[in-house]
């Protein structure tokens, strides 16, 4: 398997490609270019290829951005996107119109009602829904799995976590949980009232449509966005994906050489987050406890929310036999990685990778069970 952190700029882009022909993606964004995106799906994928699965941490530019492009290029077998609830997705709504996105575009409509936004695309026969929306752990109804699974899914608990067995290697797997945080509600909640905002535009998807359209209610939505000094999901995913049982032998490739070499350090699962706020004590807890069987097995973690230090906190690194990645644009205006999660990184001695939207910084790993 070559697992590749592509050069997207400030977004994520990372395949898991297997011999056997099977593919895996985490996140497909980018609000650096969504011009690169598209190229890098042309790039690295062949017309119609089949992809079994896709992970979508958060529905925001960055992350899924450039999923529209990727499921009108490739079959798409499976998305699996973040449950969100109706305040929740308003929120994200609301975010999305304000970083400048498309009020007529593929992702507003993911947004508001994912099922139908990929419907069109989809390659599963009829009745079947190509997206599995996943809730952090709740009684919702919502969130139980679609009644036909393309790929292998086991339970792993009641209704917020489970696993996707890879078909063509039935001990590497894909575990995946699902992370809420209101922190991002109240704060908006607080702005609006601070610049004579009504809470009420922000309740449901409609509201937020109806308040967009009006142009004295759309500049102070804008202020209040303004106003907020962090933005992250109200809901992410974090997937796991490497052994289940065994471990195998990483190599990386030296870009600028073309060589593998053989890295003994380094395991072979990774751990993919997307905005996760580990600041926040209880989803820091939870985390750690969820991947606790995991974390021995990955040698690859992506810092969350690009390496924000509003996000961050230094009990998500591993202490050895690990690489850190974050992704960045080159101008890295928005401080991300944060230079205190660098030096946190480096006082572990972990190798860092920032990726970029230069070529030359794409993270290449390839996964086998043998020593070439």
């Amino acid at each position: 398997m070559i697992r590749t952190f592509q050069p997207v700029g400030q977004g994520t882009f990372i395949t898991e490609q297997f011999e056997q022909g099977q593919n895996i993606v985490f996140d497909c964004g980018s609000s650096t270019s969504k011009g690169l995106v598209r190229e890098l799906i042309r790039t690295n994928f062949d017309e119609n290829e089949l992809i079994q699965a896709v992970f979508i941490s958060s529905l925001d530019i960055e992350h899924a951005g450039g999923l529209e492009a990727l499921v009108q290029w490739c079959c798409v077998k499976k998305v699996f996107v973040p449950y969100l609830k109706e305040d929740e997705r308003a929120y994200t709504l609301f975010k999305y119109l304000c970083e400048g996105g498309d009020p007529e575009g593929f992702l507003a409509r993911l947004i508001i009602d994912p099922k139908n936004a990929l419907s069109e695309f989809s390659v599963l026969p009829p009745g079947c829904h190509v997206v599995t929306q996943v809730a952090p752990e709740t009684a919702e109804e919502e969130n139980v799995f679609d009644a036909v699974m393309p790929v292998g899914v086991m339970p792993w608990k009641a209704i917020d976590g489970f696993r996707v067995s890879v078909e063509a290697n039935a001990d590497w797997i894909c575990y995946v949980r699902a992370y809420d945080c209101r922190q991002g509600l109240e704060q908006l909640t607080e702005a609006l009232s601070e610049v004579g905002g009504d809470p009420q535009w922000i309740t449901t998807a409609a509201a937020v449509w109806q308040a967009w359209r009006q142009d004295s209610a759309r500049q102070i939505l804008r202020q209040a966005f303004r106003l907020c000094k962090r933005w992250f999901s109200v809901v992410s995913l974090v997937v796991y994906s490497g052994p289940q049982y065994r471990d195998y032998y990483v190599y990386e490739q030296f870009t600028p050489l073309g060589k593998w070499s053989y890295v003994s350090r380094i395991r072979s699962g990774g751990i993919y987050t997307g905005e996760l706020c580990l600041e926040d004590e209880q989803i820091r807890a939870a985390f750690l406890e969820d991947f606790r069987r995991y974390r021995p097995r990955t040698g690859s973690f992506l810092l969350p929310g690009h390496g924000a230090i509003d996000l961050f906190h230094e009990s998500f690194l591993p202490k050895s036999h690990a690489i850190v990645v974050a992704t960045a644009s080159t101008e890295n205006v928005l401080c991300m990685p944060h230079g205190k999660v660098i030096r946190m990184v480096m006082q572990r001695q972990l190798p860092l990778y920032v990726v970029t939207e230069s070529p030359g910084s794409a993270a290449r790993f390839s996964v086998t069970d043998h020593i070439g």
